[in-house]
């Protein structure tokens, strides 16, 4: 066999780029539907007086929010101050000996 011609070279590229582009769209839409059953199990939970805890680690800070990791769920969600119920009367993130993050409620 010969080498394969500038056209076929294209070809092939653009063969290789729709692949990749349905690739990552099955990927998320696979995540996606994972989400959503989560969310739906979550709140039918709550909903039904048995609400899910579960351990989170915080992994930003921001002004007003922070961002928190729950390994046992394989998920991150972003949380601030008007999430919160009860919401808390008084937020303060600069606490003495680095990053973290203080609610009150009183």
């Amino acid at each position: 066999g010969g080498q394969a011609g500038e056209g076929e070279v294209e070809a092939l590229a653009k063969a290789c780029t729709h692949c990749n582009e349905r690739k990552w769209a099955a990927k998320q839409a696979g995540e996606d539907s994972v989400q959503v059953y989560l969310k739906n199990f979550l709140s039918a939970r709550t909903a039904a007086g048995d609400p899910v805890r579960a351990a989170g680690v915080v992994v930003s800070l921001g002004a007003s929010a922070f961002t928190v990791f729950v390994p046992s769920l394989d998920v991150s969600m972003q949380c601030g101050k008007k999430d919160m119920e009860p919401q808390p009367k008084w937020f303060d993130k600069r606490q003495e000996g680095g990053d973290s993050i203080v609610f009150r409620w009183d």
